[in-house]
């Protein structure tokens, strides 16, 4: 996330507070016995509270540690940073077998700023004794991430949504910059690259915040050789669009591109 000078290679990694890693939201559910509901949580732009329910649908109990951190983007990767104002109660929950229990994510009694603001609730299951092993012989441990939004204008327009693809040695980038008033969610993508369709992704891609660029690797064909009128088909929180692609670079872009 820091940019570096012009001739050395930059990275896109995820930036977070403690260099915290960004999960998805969701995950498949043969893979974890607890279930969260719902997937993403909403809040005024005032004070306000809305609430999550986590279930464990197996027999043994669930520990897990609730934390709530902001939510921005830089220099196209996510950053996360301790927030101080939105908590999550209770933030250490035991989950008995079959059971269910509510997380209240509060704002509290104070104005919030204009505009909308992004955070992420981290779900992070503590150790067991028993719990399972990966071929390493590490205790395997789950963290879940679901977005949290407060003061999400409902009459903005659309998300104003400006696409850059570009060429990094072997490796091809997709940036998108987000010059709207709210979040844009990216899924089912794919580009369209005259009569070749190259799916992206069949499931969420990513967020792109507003005022923000928010930059993917993305795997193309070998030979991939971008044409004219290049655009990206996806669904731009659950609506179908088709995105151009005017700018395709032969290196990463510079700040501010």
């Amino acid at each position: 996330m820091r940019r570096r000078a012009s001739g050395r290679r930059r990275a896109w990694p995820v930036r977070a507070a403690a260099t915290l890693a960004l999960l998805g939201c969701c995950l498949p559910a043969s893979a974890t016995s607890l279930q969260i509901s719902p997937v993403r949580v909403d809040l005024p732009a005032g004070p306000g509270a809305a609430a999550l329910t986590l279930r464990n649908t197996a027999d043994t109990p669930i520990h897990a540690q609730v934390r709530v951190f902001r939510w921005t983007q830089a220099d196209g990767a996510d950053v996360l940073a301790p927030a101080d104002d939105v908590v999550a109660s209770p933030p250490i929950v035991q989950i008995g077998g079959q059971a269910e229990q509510m997380i209240r994510v509060v704002r509290p009694g104070k104005a919030g700023t204009p505009g909308e603001t992004a955070y992420r609730l981290l779900i992070d299951e503590l150790p067991r004794r028993d719990a399972p092993v990966d071929q390493s012989g590490v205790r395997v441990q789950l963290r879940y991430s679901v977005p949290v939004f407060a003061g999400t204008p409902t009459e903005a327009p659309p998300p104003a949504l400006a696409l850059t693809l570009w060429r990094d040695g072997s490796e091809w980038w997709l940036g998108m910059r987000n010059g709207g008033t709210r979040h844009a969610r990216v899924s089912d993508a794919a580009l369209v690259n005259g009569a070749q369709r190259v799916p992206l992704t069949a499931g969420l891609l990513g967020y792109a915040l507003p005022g923000a660029l928010r930059v993917w690797k993305v795997r193309v064909p070998p030979g991939f050789t971008p044409a004219a009128g290049l655009r990206l088909d996806t669904a731009i929180n659950g609506e179908p669009q088709s995105l151009p692609v005017p700018n395709v670079l032969s290196g990463r872009p510079d700040a501010g591109t």
